[in-house]
C-alpha cells in the first residue's frame, strides 16, 4: 500500500511539473492579435524587434523591414506583450531577444538587424542589462 502512494505521489508530481512548463510556454504567445476598427492586425511575435511611438500609431519594426504601424497607444501594445519585450525609452519598446549590442557610454541599443536605438533611458538601461 505504501509503495502504491509513494508512486501516486511521483506520478502527481510529474503531472504538476508538466502542466506548469505547458503553462509557461503558452504564456508566450506566437501571434499577437491586435483589432481596430479598421483591421485585424496578427502580427508574428518573434519578428518583432522594436515598437516605437510616433504619430498617435504604435509603430512595429520587424525583421526584413517590415513596419506595421498600429493606432494603439504603447501602454496598451505593452499590456499584451511577454517578458521578452522591455521598455528603453518611454517611447520604445524592444526585443531584448534582438539586441546584439549596448554601447553604455553612448546609451544606445544595437539591434541584430543593425539598427541603433539612440533614445534608451539610463533607468531602463539598467533594467535591460540585468535581464540579458
Amino acid at each position: 500500500y505504501l509503495k502504491c502512494i509513494s508512486k501516486q505521489d511521483e506520478w502527481q508530481n510529474k503531472m504538476i511539473e508538466i502542466l506548469e512548463n505547458l503553462n509557461i510556454q503558452s504564456k508566450y504567445r506566437h501571434i499577437l492579435r491586435i483589432n481596430t476598427k479598421e483591421c485585424l492586425y496578427r502580427i508574428p511575435v518573434d519578428k518583432i524587434l522594436y515598437i516605437k511611438f510616433e504619430n498617435r500609431h504604435s509603430v512595429f519594426y520587424m525583421n526584413y523591414e517590415i513596419k506595421h504601424e498600429i493606432p494603439r497607444t504603447l501602454k496598451e501594445i505593452y499590456d499584451m506583450l511577454d517578458p521578452r519585450f522591455m521598455y528603453c525609452y518611454k517611447s520604445y519598446i524592444v526585443n531584448i531577444e534582438c539586441i546584439e549590442k549596448i554601447n553604455k557610454k553612448e546609451r544606445q541599443i544595437i539591434m541584430n538587424d543593425g539598427t541603433v536605438i539612440d533614445d534608451v533611458s539610463l533607468s531602463y538601461l539598467k533594467e535591460i542589462m540585468k535581464c540579458i
